[in-house]
């Protein structure tokens, strides 16, 4: 007797699970530093939410790497200053341009399996070019 067997699905991993690839890329991309101040790096800061932009979430042109207070924190943060965020942004990321191509870009993936691939291939190549670098080594955090 011959068994009939359903082709396999493929598992998607879930968005949630590819964050720590997604900072760990941002982190080797932006060398550590917090991209507003300068200071050490602590996490990802998305310039469109996960929530406005669910498609971008994964975007590495939509993630910087960010100390704790200028993500959150400080007075003049990302969260509850848009204006002066946004202000900064123009001035620093290459102005209302690079804003408008972002918000109105598609991700080069399709699904959360392509996304991992992709975090993947950027950590790999950040890395490499981060060999070449003298980063001091307290910056250095190991995820």
């Amino acid at each position: 007797m011959t068994r009939i067997t359903k082709p396999k699905k493929k598992k998607y991993p879930k968005v949630e699970s590819l964050y720590p690839l997604l900072s760990k890329a941002v982190m080797l991309r932006d060398g550590y530093r917090c991209r507003i101040c300068g200071g050490i790096g602590t996490e990802a800061a998305h310039i469109f939410s996960k929530g406005a932009r669910k498609d971008l979430a994964l975007y590495m042109p939509n993630v910087l790497w960010a100390c704790h207070g200028c993500h959150m924190t400080n007075k003049h943060n990302m969260h509850n200053d848009r204006d002066w965020f946004m202000a900064w942004w123009k001035k620093n990321m290459g102005g209302e341009e690079f804003y408008y191509e972002l918000k109105h870009s598609e991700p080069p993936y399709k699904n959360t399996l392509e996304a991992k691939q992709y975090l993947i291939e950027a950590i790999e190549r950040y890395a490499r070019e981060n060999e070449k670098k003298n980063i001091p080594s307290y910056l250095i955090r190991h995820r």
